[in-house]
């Protein structure tokens, strides 16, 4: 509902119809004018979670699937919108990446992340021993378990969790490189 609340505030003015699908609400573009989707996950995120939330998360816990997930349940929100709100936040190196089919969807890092090298463009693969390299599958998973991967960030290890959902077909991954 706050993702539509964005639209409306936001994109009125557009001579587009708004009526968006979980899977719209995912799809990023590279659109120059900007991406009407992603605006509305921002505002959406800025609106659900306080900064005082967000920044108490981010800075003093690891950015991980199960940190933004007590965040997403303590403000109602969804995991994407917490995940933003801490990216946005947070003084330290995190990121946040949509994956399908082993290739990065769209992503998001913190300043300090994005100053260390990473950033995430679209259809790029993962790298080689992340544990989201996979294409697919039909089961939820989840890997809580923190993994050291390389590849992210160069020439710096990050600390990768996430979890898989078969019903939109793609993984969310959180990285925390300190």
């Amino acid at each position: 509902l706050a993702h539509e609340f964005g639209h409306f505030l936001c994109h009125r003015d557009l001579d587009i119809k708004f009526e968006c699908s979980s899977n719209q609400i995912n799809k990023f573009s590279d659109d120059p004018n900007g991406d009407v989707e992603a605006e509305a996950n921002d505002f959406a995120s800025q609106l659900l979670i306080p900064n005082n939330f967000a920044r108490q998360t981010a800075d003093s816990q690891p950015f991980c699937y199960d940190t933004v997930s007590e965040l997403s349940v303590r403000t109602g929100s969804s995991i994407v919108a917490a995940a933003l709100a801490c990216i946005r936040i947070s003084s330290r190196r995190i990121g946040f990446a949509v994956i399908t089919d082993g290739f990065i969807r769209w992503g998001r890092a913190s300043d300090a992340a994005y100053a260390s090298g990473l950033y995430f463009k679209s259809s790029t693969p993962v790298p080689n021993n992340s544990s989201f390299t996979f294409e697919g599958g039909n089961e939820n998973f989840s890997a809580p378990d923190a993994l050291s991967i390389e590849g992210w960030i160069p020439d710096r290890s990050v600390i990768e969790t996430g979890f898989y959902s078969a019903k939109y077909q793609q993984s969310y991954v959180f990285l925390d490189a300190g």
